[in-house]
């Protein structure tokens, strides 16, 4: 690490790296599979808007390959933003929890007293306090029943609170026997003259979580989907065609196309990348 730039920040970092480069953020994105936006947090160092720190260390680890810079020298200003950022919340708080220390109101103790009985000449405070809780018991037990009583109809027509229920002289009803469908010598329906349905999608892709993980998908080279895995999360996506795949953890993950499973794609903590999925 040079050390002119050492210490300037990491967001600031790869902003120029990738500026001497040529690169744009859609350069980037296209040979990283990482989405704009994510990017864009990295470059403003709004790692907290991004997933947890297993996959920000997978970007950022994508991200220097890239720009042809040491993922162990992008990983230090990583750890070097987080320390001081850190050190700075802590002071933050140390400081907040400070002021709130005297931030109560100094009563005296006579003004205390003085809330619970009052002058010697008249009566003493603590009664008006246990009547004033005698009161409050009495109204919440009104309360309570009232809202026991059930409420009558003005018309005084009480078949609103019976259950319904069926006239004993109606009889069930009870469909018409249809005929079944005429079938052809091959056992199949014979053609009603109504069109063929339409076919669904092609492929059905199940991805199952069994570790934290992260992946993007991109469904018949249109649609980009991108997300961030729990053990036990499942996603189930649909294409024509075929899908592509890039996955944060290879080996956190179980993948089934039409039902028929495949992988694995690589160990446990691995990224792979560009796995094509399509139909026979």
């Amino acid at each position: 690490m040079n050390e002119e730039n050492k210490n300037e920040a990491i967001g600031r970092f790869l902003r120029s790296a990738r500026d001497q480069q040529g690169f744009s953020l859609l350069d980037v994105s296209a040979k990283t599979k990482i989405s704009v936006s994510n990017l864009e947090y990295i470059e403003n160092e709004q790692f907290a808007s991004l997933p947890n720190e297993v996959f920000v260390k997978g970007f950022l680890r994508s991200y220097a390959k890239v720009l042809g810079i040491s993922e162990s020298e992008i990983l230090e200003r990583f750890h070097q933003w987080k320390s001081q950022n850190l050190a700075h919340t802590v002071s933050e708080n140390e400081k907040v929890e400070q002021d709130n220390k005297w931030s109560w109101p100094q009563i005296p103790l006579g003004r205390i007293r003085s809330l619970y009985y009052e002058d010697r000449r008249n009566v003493p405070g603590k009664m008006i306090v246990n009547i004033l809780i005698v009161l409050a018991v009495i109204l919440g037990i009104m309360i309570l029943f009232s809202k026991r009583t059930p409420v009558e109809d003005p018309s005084g027509d009480s078949s609103a609170s019976r259950p319904l229920s069926s006239p004993a002289s109606e009889p069930l009803g009870i469909p018409p026997a249809t005929s079944a469908p005429s079938t052809t010598a091959a056992g199949l329906p014979a053609d009603s003259g109504a069109p063929p349905k339409p076919q669904g999608p092609n492929l059905h892709l199940v991805v199952q979580a069994i570790d934290r993980s992260w992946i993007s998908v991109v469904i018949d080279d249109g649609i980009t989907r991108e997300f961030s895995l729990h053990p036990d999360d499942r996603i189930s996506l649909e294409a024509d065609k075929k899908f592509v795949l890039n996955i944060g953890n290879a080996g956190g993950v179980k993948v089934s196309l039409n039902g028929k499973p495949v992988g694995p794609f690589g160990k446990k903590g691995e990224i792979v990348k560009g796995i094509k999925l399509a139909g026979n």
